[in-house]
């Protein structure tokens, strides 16, 4: 039990997480860590409605996501956590949490992003960011479904340019 998964997408709760992650690894509880997100009661209803009724969704800034995990609020069920950024997943891991692996399902195309993979369009901060979660041993792994190949990010762009 506890957290199963801890994704990085920049399209939160979405098809792929509720029919694609959710079932794969029989997620019970879904915690959005998204400090805007937290403090938007009509954000977490549309977010809420996107997932099905056996699945819990709970809603924490990213510091309080940290201390609930560490506090052991994830550990009598299956939890997936989410967070927007690579800002909110240094965060994070900053705040405390015990992350150890990150799953890298989705940045999106924005200005002055470079492709990375079809799915991650990476900025200088994202990199930064990528490069401080790598130097603190988290495994950084690269899928958008829990059916594809998972390809470590430091084998598909050099983190310590």
């Amino acid at each position: 039990m506890s957290v199963s998964l801890v994704r990085l997408d920049d399209r939160l709760i979405h098809g792929q997480v509720t029919v694609g992650w959710a079932p794969a690894l029989d997620i019970a509880c879904i915690v959005l860590a998204n400090d805007e997100v937290a403090g938007d009661e009509w954000e977490q209803t549309v977010y809420r409605g996107g997932t099905s009724a056996d699945v819990d969704v709970l809603f924490h800034t990213v510091t309080g996501a940290a201390e609930a995990w560490r506090n052991g609020d994830f550990d009598d069920t299956t939890t997936l956590i989410l967070v927007e950024s690579t800002t909110d997943a240094l965060q994070l891991l900053n705040s405390g949490a015990p992350l150890t692996s990150l799953n890298i399902g989705g940045l999106h195309h924005r200005a002055d992003c470079k492709k990375v993979l079809s799915y991650v369009f990476v900025d200088e901060t994202d990199m930064e960011n990528f490069r401080q979660l790598s130097q603190k041993s988290i495994e950084l792994e690269c899928r958008d479904t829990p059916h594809a190949k998972k390809l470590l990010l430091d084998s598909v762009v050099a983190l310590s340019e």
